[in-house]
């Protein structure tokens, strides 16, 4: 270890980044973090810490754990870390108290996002259409009803909400989601078969092409239920 950390603080850091977009990426890091003060220090850039991997193919990690103003999830979402956000945003989707107590009462900065701090209402809105747009599949399949219920806690009438479609949207959406996911689960135990490694690599060559058109259409709703606020 002495003779690695001798190397420039450059050559370290570019280290740090290809381990932290590994497929383990933040358990790595934090592995990585905890061996010596020069990777802690180094572990702390922004350029690290806005590619840190929690999420993959196959695999969202319980947000329950990450219940900490100062934890590697809300660092990495300070400098835009989308798997971080993503993850945020459906904590709050999912009305986990503790990470609504975070973005609305706590003293640490959590509402910050590349340097600039947010509403904390501005950023919860933020972070669920991050999440909309870019959660896994698996995530995305799964969420329709706690969706539907934030979605429907909007400040909008019950007929404004029926003539914007949102049920048949967000059915759409979780529907294509659901059988995306089967697709992906199906060439995920053909990957393991055949043992092709690293598996995310073999599913991002196989997986058909992403249509977004149907989260596109939530969020152009939720953008009408949940306007931009100003500070």
């Amino acid at each position: 270890m002495a003779e690695l950390t001798s190397l420039p603080p450059e050559i370290l850091s570019i280290i740090l980044v290809m381990v932290a977009i590994s497929s383990e990426g933040a358990k790595d890091i934090v592995k990585i973090s905890a061996t010596c003060k020069e990777f802690y220090k180094l572990a702390k850039q922004s350029c690290v810490l806005k590619v840190v991997k929690f999420q993959s193919f196959t695999f969202t990690p319980n947000y329950r754990r990450h219940r900490n103003p100062r934890g590697l999830l809300l660092q990495c979402a300070r400098y835009g870390n989308l798997d971080a956000l993503c993850i945020i945003g459906k904590a709050l989707v999912k009305r986990d108290s503790r990470f609504w107590d975070m973005v609305l009462f706590c003293e640490d900065p959590v509402c910050e996002i590349n340097g600039s701090l947010i509403n904390p209402l501005e950023y919860a809105r933020l972070v669920v259409k991050i999440f909309i747009r870019y959660g896994r599949c698996e995530d995305i399949s799964k969420i329709l009803w706690p969706l539907r219920d934030y979605m429907m806690a909007a400040n909008a009438e019950l007929a404004e909400y029926r003539a914007l479609g949102t049920c048949r949207a967000l059915s759409k959406m979780c529907s294509y989601e659901q059988r995306r996911f089967g697709i992906i689960a199906f060439f995920t135990k053909l990957a393991k078969k055949l043992n092709r490694a690293p598996l995310n690599d073999y599913l991002a060559e196989v997986m058909p092409p992403h249509n977004a058109a149907h989260r596109i259409e939530v969020i152009k709703i939720f953008d009408k239920l949940f306007p931009a606020t100003s500070d």
